[in-house]
């Protein structure tokens, strides 16, 4: 199989094939990106997943702790867990029975300074790691539905 990247040089070229990569690989890629990006995170002792749920709130303030878990694919319990440090460090607060939870002023902080770090480091923005992350899940969505259908059948 060849995948095609968008030729920026000139529209009228053909564009480049490109080997396609196996989807463990674009996972490994992704899980090696969320981790270098979140450093700053781990810093303050916290775990990666906290970081996403930084980066989670940074974009959608107020989502449920449901939603977060859904997000991380974690249970609740664990999600809770990773909460409690966030909120412990400052930077979340959550309304009672986990109605939703927002960022502090300290919370809204640590994303700008992740972002940051990912700018710095990889030349790459904020806007595209969520356009990878968003084509990342919409791949696995895929992959997910043909393998029920293939069980299925």
């Amino acid at each position: 199989m060849v995948v095609y990247h968008r030729q920026t040089l000139a529209d009228d070229m053909p564009p480049t094939p490109t080997p396609a990569l196996p989807i463990e690989d674009l996972l490994v890629a992704s899980n090696d990106l969320v981790n270098a990006v979140c450093e700053p995170v781990a810093a303050l002792g916290l775990e990666a997943p906290a970081c996403r749920i930084l980066l989670a709130l940074w974009e959608s303030d107020g989502l449920t702790t449901e939603e977060l878990a859904q997000l991380l694919g974690a249970e609740r319990a664990r999600t809770e867990g990773w909460l409690d440090a966030l909120e412990g460090a400052d930077l979340v607060r959550r309304t009672p029975q986990g109605a939703s939870v927002r960022l502090t002023e300290q919370g809204r902080a640590i994303p700008v300074r992740l972002t940051d770090s990912c700018e710095d480091r990889f030349g790459t923005l904020h806007s595209d790691l969520v356009s990878f992350r968003d084509l990342l899940q919409r791949t696995l969505h895929h992959v997910e539905c043909a393998a029920t259908e293939r069980r299925a059948a």
